[in-house]
């Protein structure tokens, strides 16, 4: 008996004598390799003898140890029962802060769902958010959190766009509409716009801010056509670098495979607003010429160096590790590259063809010429030489 009880450790024990340190009495007795032996003799001893006996009594000595072996698992499992507590578990048996992470206080239960796809990608978590609320609408966590401060982000940037559109055209238009009409052009749209905007919240019409917005700027647009069409023109002439310097980024991000993102996204109204600058000094550069225009090498170089040096100075976020800063380094250096391209090649183009029907006004022509809203273009007689641009661009920057 006391042989058949060590039999799991003595043959699982490799050990000597003097280095054993299990339960199978390895150190006080025998060797494991004698207690092998001798344990494989017993069998030997015991398997003779048992088919020794006649059939019935193999069964009985059979039998009789399966009953044994049975009581013995019985008196184990009664134990068992003696000490158990049939009593189930319950919420209060938990601790509180446990229960409240999977329980409400009106009792419904937490329901984990986890996504197949990599949902850090904007598609795969539309997907998923999609499917799940067409389960519950009223569904959260994390990535329902992460999918609408996203979506909240992209919208703030495009409305500051707006935005950002709207003041450089109001801006635009003082500068270069007649200051007699510019009072008429801006005053007139912020009152059909407030006047719209009280009609609709008498019957009961939300609109968005942005959408108001655009309802000016097209306000703005129409009677700055209406009343001062020049000046439109060169609003449109300076806007030219921004704009189509906009669509070209749009392109080029496609063709680089470069995607929006939360970090990238606020360069939008950035690339307005360095745009337009470049617009702006070609456009003054053209009004400041009589006669056919001709590209002012002092401005062009002027706009080259300052957009250079914006191009170098974001577009050393390239290289960073953390890929939001390099994904908006790569979009606003690409976004004032095209604006330079535009106000560099196309727009001096469209202004070269502008001023070809344009001639040299002596000081008596230009006093019977109307009054013009840009004082650069009622220019004085500047004595030729060496000296007229220095005297020019003094003029102009006063």
């Amino acid at each position: 008996e006391q042989m058949l009880d060590d039999l799991p450790c003595i043959l699982d024990c490799e050990h000597d004598e003097d280095e054993c340190a299990c339960d199978c009495g390895c150190v006080s007795g025998p060797s494991p390799v004698k207690k092998k032996k001798s344990l494989s003799a017993h069998l030997d001893r015991i398997l003779d003898w048992l088919e020794a006996l006649p059939l019935n009594a193999q069964l009985g000595f059979l039998q009789d140890y399966e009953y044994r072996m049975r009581m013995t698992i019985f008196n184990q499992l009664e134990e068992l029962h003696t000490v158990s507590d049939p009593t189930p578990v319950t919420l209060a048996d938990l601790p509180e802060s446990l229960v409240r992470r999977f329980v409400s206080p009106q009792g419904e239960w937490l329901m984990q769902i986890f996504p197949k796809k990599e949902i850090w990608d904007d598609e795969p978590l539309e997907e998923f958010v999609t499917q799940l609320r067409t389960i519950d609408p009223e569904v959260t966590g994390t990535p329902l959190q992460n999918y609408e401060a996203s979506q909240q982000i992209q919208t703030s940037y495009l409305h500051s766009s707006i935005y950002a559109l709207l003041c450089i055209t109001c801006v635009l238009l003082i500068d270069f509409c007649d200051s007699r009409r510019i009072w008429l052009i801006l005053s007139l749209p912020f009152l059909l716009t407030s006047m719209l905007y009280a009609y609709a919240d008498t019957v009961g019409h939300e609109y968005h801010l942005s959408a108001w917005v655009l309802v000016m700027e097209s306000f703005v647009c129409f009677f700055a056509i209406l009343l001062d069409r020049r000046g439109m023109t060169h609003t449109i002439l300076a806007m030219l670098p921004p704009v189509v310097g906009m669509f070209m980024l749009f392109g080029g991000m496609s063709l680089l495979s470069i995607n929006f993102n939360p970090a990238n996204m606020i360069v939008l109204p950035l690339i307005l607003g360095i745009g337009v600058d470049v617009g702006v000094h070609i456009v003054h550069d053209y009004l400041h010429q009589q006669g056919p225009y001709k590209t002012s090498g002092s401005t062009m170089n002027a706009i080259f160096l300052t957009s250079m040096t914006t191009m170098m100075g974001f577009g050393s976020m390239i290289i960073a590790a953390h890929r939001g800063l390099s994904s908006l380094g790569m979009v606003l250096t690409l976004g004032v590259a095209c604006c330079l391209f535009v106000g560099m090649i196309p727009l001096p183009a469209f202004l070269t063809l502008l001023g070809r029907g344009r001639t040299l006004l002596t000081e008596d022509q230009e006093d019977a010429v109307e009054p013009s809203s840009h004082r650069s273009e009622q220019t004085e007689p500047v004595a030729a030489g060496a000296n007229t641009s220095t005297f020019s661009s003094a003029r102009h920057i006063s």
